[in-house]
């Protein structure tokens, strides 16, 4: 069994830190059939190399799949296990690993972190994609921003959230992973919407419940109370598969791009944060909601440096006295 571990921790890439914990992630009866599955493979296939009724192993197969340790290819009837890297992207991230004890969970989160920075540079590199993440303004900012004094609701401008939700058919709500994985603030987490391709393969694990429209306009409404970041999510041939709503201290792409300095991982708002200083009390709260840089107090001022601006609107959601408007970026 040592060795069958060793072979299966060769085959997925583990790191040989990592090993150890192999047998908690993977069972002794799953194991040979993981290992067969380095590459695609039939159930058949992996059925009669082990010598095993195919029933058997097709049932083994479908908990794998479950467990979030396979892909499945329908259409060909094709199986292939994860990487070591995917597998514990996904049970951290499903909050799955809470028998590893806590020494081993840190070294794994910073496993993850930094292999999905080496893989992500090496997608945006290989023009794969342009972008991991895009901000997407509030749009309470944009649809409902108020001006206490004369009593005017403006409509700023498109929502882009809206529309990726008019051209979606199928929303799935999930915890937010990147909260799941790394637990560093008490923000809600239920505020991940996977769409179509991605929403079904969630509701087919279990691991998500489908909503509609107006479901998903209250939860995101609920992320801008809660000053959480909107992000259209990307990978390579799924544009925009995801919209999340995260915080800089749990966020994957919020911290590659705070923490890490990958500016090139998460593009722009259409629309850009501007400040009528005439109207401005120096409150300090829009300050308290912006994560990018762009406003600080210092001396009871406040200090702007609006280049700074992701466009994500919750300044403009924080302001007392309607100083802040969202604006096209031009």
């Amino acid at each position: 069994m040592i060795d069958l571990y060793g072979q299966l921790a060769r085959s997925l890439k583990c790191p040989q830190e990592f090993a150890p914990i192999l047998p908690c992630l993977v069972s002794g009866e799953s194991a040979p059939v993981m290992l067969l599955a380095t590459d695609w493979i039939t159930p058949a296939e992996i059925a009669a190399r082990l010598n095993l009724p195919t029933e058997r192993v097709e049932a083994r197969i479908r908990e794998l799949y479950l467990d979030g340790l396979l892909i499945l290819n329908t259409d060909r009837n094709l199986v292939k296990a994860k990487s070591f890297y995917a597998i514990v992207n996904t049970l951290l991230g499903e909050d799955r690993l809470e028998r590893l004890p806590e020494e081993s969970l840190e070294p794994l989160k910073d496993f993850y972190m930094t292999t999905r920075l080496s893989i992500y540079d090496r997608y945006l590199e290989a023009e794969k994609i342009q972008t991991s993440s895009e901000v997407l303004t509030t749009m309470e900012a944009l649809h409902y921003h108020r001006h206490p004094h004369d009593g005017i609701t403006t409509v700023v401008g498109r929502d882009e959230a809206a529309d990726i939700l008019d051209r979606s058919k199928t929303v799935a709500l999930l915890p937010c992973s990147c909260r799941l994985t790394f637990r560093r603030c008490s923000k809600p987490a239920e505020t991940c919407l996977n769409l179509d391709t991605a929403a079904e393969e969630s509701l087919a694990r279990g691991v998500g419940r489908e909503i509609s429209r107006a479901e998903a306009e209250g939860l995101l409404a609920v992320a801008d109370r809660e000053g959480l970041v909107h992000l259209a999510i990307h990978a390579p041939g799924q544009p925009r598969y995801a919209l999340c709503s995260c915080c800089p201290c749990c966020c994957h792409d919020l911290q590659a791009l705070l923490r890490y300095g990958r500016t090139n991982w998460v593009r722009r708002a259409a629309y850009a944060a501007e400040t009528a200083r005439d109207q401005c009390i120096a409150c300090g709260e829009c300050a308290s909601r912006c994560y990018f840089g762009v406003r600080a107090m210092k001396d009871g001022t406040l200090v702007l440096d609006e280049s700074k601006c992701y466009g994500c609107g919750l300044c403009v959601t924080a302001c007392p006295n309607g100083a802040i408007e969202m604006r096209p970026v031009k």
